[in-house]
This record gives C-alpha cells, sequence and structure tokens, in this order.
C-alpha cells in the first residue's frame, strides 16, 4: 500500500493522481447532497453548429446535413459514451483508467519521464477511452430515463422552462426546466428563425427522437 502511494503521488503520475483526487472531492460532495450529478454536465451537441449534422426547416422538422467536421467529432464523442452518460460518469471511469494505464505503462515500460509520456501517452488515451467505452456502455439505458425524470420525453411538450445557453437558428443550446418530477436540462433547437437569448423563457413544442433534442420558440 505504501508503494502504491508513493508510486501515485511521483512526477510520473501526479498529474492522474490530482485529477483522481478531484474526482473523489466530487462525488463526495454528491452524497452528501452538496452537489447535483449534473453540476459540471456537459452535452456533447450544445453549441454545436446544425449545418454540420442537420437543417432546421422553418416548419420544425430535421433533416440531414452533409457536413462532416462537427457531426465527424459528435459521432466520435457520442462513440465513446460522452453524451450518453453524465459528463462527470464518464469522467470518472476516462480518470480511473488513465491513472491505472500510467501505473501500469510506467511498470512495462519504465524509462526517464519525458520519454515514458513521449511513448505512452497516446496509447494510454486510447485505451483508457475503449474501456471507458466498455464499462459506461451498461448505464446508457439508466440515464436515458433518468434524464426524463422517468417520464417519456414526449411528456415534456407544452412546459416552459429558462434557456441556459443561448439558442439561435442553425444553433443548439439548452433550457433548464423544472417540474414536479425534479430538475432537467435539456438540449434545444430554436423552432423557427427567432434567436432565445440566456435568461428567457422558452415553450417545449416538440421532441425529436432521432436527434434527441427539444424544438422550442419564446415564451411571452
Amino acid at each position: 500500500m505504501a508503494e502504491l502511494f508513493r508510486l501515485a503521488f511521483s512526477p510520473v503520475h501526479i498529474f492522474y493522481t490530482l485529477l483522481l483526487l478531484l474526482v473523489l472531492v466530487y462525488w463526495v460532495t454528491v452524497f452528501l447532497g452538496a452537489l447535483d450529478l449534473n453540476f459540471l454536465d456537459i452535452h456533447t451537441d450544445h453549441d454545436a453548429d446544425l449545418s454540420h449534422d442537420a437543417d432546421l426547416s422553418h416548419d420544425g422538422d430535421m433533416h440531414d446535413g452533409d457536413g462532416a467536421g462537427g457531426g465527424f467529432l459528435l459521432e466520435t464523442l457520442a462513440f465513446f459514451n460522452l453524451g450518453k452518460v453524465p459528463f462527470m460518469v464518464f469522467f470518472t471511469f476516462f480518470t480511473f483508467f488513465l491513472w491505472a494505464g500510467s501505473l501500469i505503462g510506467e511498470r512495462l515500460i519504465g524509462g526517464a519521464l519525458a520519454l515514458f509520456f513521449l511513448i505512452w501517452l497516446i496509447p494510454n488515451l486510447l485505451i483508457g477511452l475503449f474501456l471507458t467505452k466498455v464499462f459506461t456502455s451498461p448505464f446508457k439505458g439508466m440515464f436515458a430515463k433518468m434524464n426524463a425524470g422517468g417520464k417519456e420525453k414526449k411528456e415534456l411538450v407544452g412546459k416552459i422552462g429558462e434557456v441556459v445557453t443561448r439558442i439561435s437558428p442553425g444553433r443548439m443550446g439548452s433550457i433548464s426546466l423544472q417540474t414536479d418530477e425534479g430538475h432537467f436540462q435539456l438540449n434545444a433547437a430554436a423552432e423557427g428563425d427567432i434567436a432565445l437569448e440566456k435568461g428567457t423563457q422558452a415553450l417545449i413544442v416538440e421532441f425529436d427522437p432521432e436527434k434527441d433534442i427539444y424544438l422550442v420558440s419564446p415564451f411571452e
């Protein structure tokens, strides 16, 4: 145990160890009720240009686009389950595997600090991502239901929320919604040509299950 502690706080592994400690502090505060599970949550499609993966027509329908850059990035992130499970769940697994991989890699490779990072950094990142995908996959269905408080997402149509990140035509954002079932933060796109500024009220007019986003319009 003492040897593991010494290795963990050695210059080779200190960065990953500090990240892991921050993650542990986060989960302690969640369990104590000081923070919500969605604190620091990141949606992979926030502020993504819809022209890369979808075009929003005036009637609110979503159509596939031809762009590759943003769509490829979003698809890559989604492949590793980022956005399908809460960011901190993903980050917890990823950080642990980076930390463990760093310890194992030093044993396998050894060598000077700079040489170790040069040889092992990219393989460690890739292995960590794939292991994270494997271990977070069983949680996807559970969190998909939790995101809507156990309700069908279409049941939130007609509800009114507050814009958290600016929503403009062709660019997605998010809204915050409080119901009897709990608090939700939802991906949203503008239904028409009017932008919704942060802090304004938004009415959910439709849910697109294929894109997993809500179409919203300004609510006075």
